[in-house]
């Protein structure tokens, strides 16, 4: 969060293989798959990649909770965030989200679909862009 710009930046990493080679397995998933709940933003014609489709939507966190459920939920609490004691108010913060490589592929998928959604526009600021800024992306 940057208080002199009203800026909110979310952030992916890269490809890590620190991890036991797990995001080299959700690279290597390049087959084209239809995303279950892309319905609002154009119906059955769009295909992305499996992989990185699966990371933000369909695995799940101890919570129960996909890492799309997971970020919407954070920054609804940070858009909706008020303290009249020290004056926060983020409701009007531009969203910012980037990545490098792997996490230049989620942060194209999360823009795109909190710029579509009723779920992220119920709680972003109205009127304002979503920015993508990505390096080394992989095709989506």
């Amino acid at each position: 969060m940057c208080r002199s710009d009203k800026r909110i930046t979310v952030c992916f990493r890269g490809t890590a293989i620190s991890d036991g080679y797990k995001d080299l397995l959700v690279d290597l998933n390049a087959c084209r798959r239809e995303p279950n709940d892309f319905g609002e933003l154009g119906g059955k014609s769009i295909k992305v990649h499996k992989g990185f489709y699966n990371y933000l939507f369909e695995q799940k966190n101890d919570n129960g909770e996909t890492k799309f459920e997971h970020i919407c939920e954070l920054l609804e609490e940070v858009y909706r965030y008020k303290n009249d004691t020290n004056g926060r108010d983020y409701s009007d913060y531009s969203l910012y989200v980037t990545g490098h490589s792997l996490g230049g592929a989620l942060a194209q998928l999360l823009a795109f679909t909190m710029a579509g959604t009723t779920q992220a526009q119920s709680f972003l600021p109205e009127g304002k862009p979503i920015i993508a800024v990505t390096y080394a992306s992989p095709e989506v």
